[in-house]
């Protein structure tokens, strides 16, 4: 299987805003993509 169908995110991504001390390891955004290549890796 070629790497022919793009990921789509079934979350909208959107702008976000850090303060500067937020630690490093954090948690930021959480996103959410499907590919709909059939096999792997192309699929990942």
């Amino acid at each position: 299987d070629m790497n022919d169908i793009p990921p789509v995110f079934t979350t909208v991504p959107r702008p976000i805003t850090l303060d500067d001390d937020v630690p490093i390891g954090t948690t930021v955004i959480n996103l959410v993509a499907q590919d709909s290549d059939g096999t792997s890796p192309n699929n990942q």
